[in-house]
C-alpha cells in the first residue's frame, strides 16, 4: 500500500498524541491512574521493571477495557478492582457505551 505524504504525515501526528490510560500497581503505592504518552512495553518504577497486562471485563464477553502495569501477574482481586475503576474512569465514553449495547 502506497500512502501518500499527507496521509503519513497525519498519521505520524495522530500517533505522537496517542496516550494510553492506565493504571499502575506497586506494593508500595498499591493502583494509581496514569496517563502515558503511549503504551509502554514496560515501565520502570521505583527500580521496579513492570510489565502491561491486558484486562478483560467478563461483563462484556471478554472485552479489553484496562492495561495494569504491574510487576507480578495481577491477582483475580487485582483484576476485578482495576476493571471495576476502569468502568467508573470511561463510563462517560463513547465506545464503552457501544460495547455494552452490542454485548
Amino acid at each position: 500500500m502506497d500512502l501518500s505524504s499527507t496521509l503519513r504525515a497525519q498519521l505520524r501526528s495522530e500517533s505522537r498524541a496517542a496516550v494510553s490510560e492506565c493504571w499502575v500497581y506497586t506494593a508500595e503505592h498499591g493502583i494509581q491512574e496514569v496517563t502515558l504518552p503511549s503504551t509502554q512495553t514496560t515501565l520502570t518504577v521505583g527500580g521496579q521493571q513492570l510489565r502491561p497486562w491486558c484486562l478483560l471485563d467478563r461483563d462484556i464477553f471478554g472485552c479489553a477495557l484496562a492495561i495494569l502495569y504491574s510487576v507480578e501477574v495481577p491477582s483475580r482481586e487485582l483484576r476485578e478492582r482495576v476493571t471495576k475503576l476502569a468502568r467508573s474512569r470511561f463510563a462517560d465514553r463513547p465506545w464503552l457505551s457501544s460495547v455494552e449495547r452490542s454485548a
